[in-house]
């Protein structure tokens, strides 16, 4: 997952109705997006395992 695909399922999670979880604990740097963990810190949301099932589900067909 990168900042764009967080940020949208945060977003999308906010649209639906979904109840917000506070993101709690300290920031852990992902070497694959150096942004994903400030754009984490400054929504402060963390997503249900459900929220990111579609994006998963699509990105299998680009796994080799």
């Amino acid at each position: 997952m990168g900042t764009a695909d967080y940020e949208h399922l945060a977003a999308r999670s906010q649209a639906e109705g979904i109840p917000q979880l506070a993101l709690d604990g300290q920031p852990v740097s992902a070497d694959w997006d150096p942004d994903l963990a400030p754009a984490m810190t400054v929504l402060g949301v963390a997503l249900h395992e459900e929220a990111t099932l579609d994006p998963l589900v699509n990105d299998l067909p680009h796994q080799a």
